[in-house]
């Protein structure tokens, strides 16, 4: 029985033609090797799967290729066939990752005096080079600045900033790009074409997405949906499989954050985290849509690879959208800090809610004003509003100047939000719990207090909240006391305590760690580091 090749083998290039994306590295080096000046120290960097290795492969058939006069690689040489099937002598491939004692670098130093035994040059492609250590860096410099006459390197790394400065300062660095998404797609569907293997627009594009650039993932997830579809590709198996959202999932989420649905937004957020939703992944597309939709609203012409959901787009303003696109980039750089999933969804969701609420509540308000503005011959409806507008200026003015007058009792702010957020941890929101976590108490006598709230949450909080928050406040103090909401840049809160206490943690596990003697003779047995986003302090 003939051994099964996978379709990322099976289709990997055999020339530079064939390579997929990276055209002007790969034309770059194609030239330089056609006209003979190319460098015998080559580095390429790159995220997996972009053909680093593929590339590399390549440089070396090129170099003993045969028959190179139609400025390509012949794949027909006995130097080609033999790159091909893995045995010819005089190309030697390493894992740095597996090879990373200096004494195997010396070993490929002192092979490198060797005259070359097939073709008239020797070449060492070193995979993943940044794993070597700092001492088999040093041991190589010598060789690399000045290497035999026969000798080419071509070193690949996804970690190009781990190699030290005088080893990039004596190679020549190409960076390999990640693969667009419709570059992936049209590959696949040739592949798919000479396999003749039933396909769906759908399906591919899925594909393309779920690859992220890497040209190698995309061949794997595609023999995969062979699997799946029993010889053929099957878009419903796919979306179910993957739970993948396409354009329309992101618009019924867009039309319930319109309409400020929140009960049917929880149960879908719900339904799709039960089957298996990866939420980063829902995220970074959700960023994507919206970046097609603010396109699209700008385009004068649609063509068919935007987003052409007119009733989508009218429902949005570009203000709107904008704000929605930064509110979910923020929920992606902060998306480890967050506690669970559901919330890690639901926040931002809701900030998109609240966001668009308060900017109708805050039209509704404006527009008599705006009225007034455009008829300016109804004078007295026009000196009414304006007197009232001074009115409430001048009121807020002396709150403040109230308040800077009046001392304040120190109290303990962050006990009685903590005590606040447990007696009512069952009645709380999403909204109203952020607003808490972000607040800080203030007596300003026997009866008053204030609750200021941190200004970067104001977007999301509507007055609904608020008032629910004010009442919690009474409440809590047995009506009491005479609580209002103040928006102001604060230096104290739960939020900020909880972050404080965690970097102490954290820097105190750090110390600890460095303490520690069997890490420090591992750290330099290996030429290791300690990568401080990693470290996590001890639970119990």
């Amino acid at each position: 029985m003939e051994a099964y090749v996978s379709l990322a083998r099976k289709w990997r290039p055999k020339c530079f033609a064939d390579v997929v994306g990276q055209d002007l590295v790969r034309e770059s080096i194609k030239s330089s090797l056609v006209s003979g000046n190319f460098f015998q120290s080559i580095l390429l960097s790159g995220t997996r799967g972009v053909g680093k290795t593929t590339i590399a492969r390549l440089i070396s058939k090129f170099l003993v290729c045969e028959n190179t006069n139609s400025g390509d690689i012949c794949m027909e040489c006995k130097n080609c066939l033999s790159i091909d099937n893995n045995n010819f002598i005089d190309l030697i491939e390493i894992d740095a990752a597996s090879n990373t004692q200096v004494e195997k670098v010396r070993e490929l130093i002192d092979n490198t005096q060797y005259l070359p035994v097939a073709s008239e040059v020797k070449i060492y492609i070193i995979d993943e080079v940044h794993m070597l250590s700092k001492s088999s860096f040093n041991a190589l410099l010598k060789t690399i600045e000045e290497p035999p006459k026969h000798v080419f390197f071509v070193f690949a790394t996804t970690e190009p900033k781990k190699i030290p400065e005088t080893i990039l300062s004596r190679c020549l660095h190409y960076t390999l790009s990640s693969i667009d998404p419709k570059e992936i797609s049209n590959n696949l569907k040739k592949i798919l074409n000479k396999e003749k293997i039933t396909y769906d627009d759908k399906s591919i594009e899925l594909l393309s997405k779920k690859a992220s650039g890497s040209i190698r993932d995309s061949l794997t997830l595609l023999e995969q949906a062979i699997n799946l579809g029993n010889g053929k590709i099957d878009y419903s198996i796919l979306k179910k499989y993957y739970f993948s959202f396409d354009n329309d999932d992101y618009c019924e989420i867009l039309k319930y954050i319109s309409n400020s649905d929140i009960n049917l937004l929880t149960e879908k957020i719900d339904f799709y985290l039960k089957n298996n939703l990866e939420p980063l992944n829902f995220l970074k597309e959700f960023l994507v849509v919206l970046y097609e939709i603010i396109l699209s609203k700008h385009s004068t012409s649609m063509n068919e690879d935007g987003f052409n959901n007119q009733a989508i787009i009218k429902l949005f303003t570009y203000e709107d959208l904008q704000l929605f696109y930064e509110i979910i980039l923020k929920a992606i750089r902060d998306f480890y800090y967050v506690p669970d999933n559901k919330m890690s969804l639901m926040i931002p969701l809701l900030q998109m809610i609240s966001f668009k609420s308060n900017k109708e509540e805050n039209m509704a308000t404006s527009m008599p004003l705006n009225e007034i503005e455009k008829k300016e011959s109804d004078s007295k409806k026009s000196n009414s509003t304006l007197t009232t507008l001074s009115q409430k200026v001048s009121k807020e003015v002396e709150i403040k100047k109230n308040n800077k007058v009046k001392a304040t009792k120190k109290i303990n702010s962050n006990k009685f939000l903590k005590d606040i957020i447990q007696k009512n941890s069952k009645d709380l929101g999403a909204l109203e719990k952020i607003l808490l976590q972000n607040s800080e108490i203030k007596l300003l006598s026997k009866n008053e207090l204030i609750l200021n709230v941190d200004l970067k949450v104001k977007t999301m909080i509507n007055k609904s909240s608020e008032d629910k928050i004010i009442k919690l406040l009474n409440d809590f103090f047995n009506n009491d006391m005479n609580a209002s909401i103040n928006y102001m840049e604060i230096t104290n809160s739960l939020i900020i305590e909880e972050k404080k206490n965690e970097d102490q943690n954290i820097l105190a596990s750090k110390q600890s760690i460095e303490k520690d003697t069997e890490v420090k003779n591992i750290l330099k047995e290996f030429n290791g580091e300690l990568i401080e986003n990693t470290i996590k302090p001890n639970s119990d």
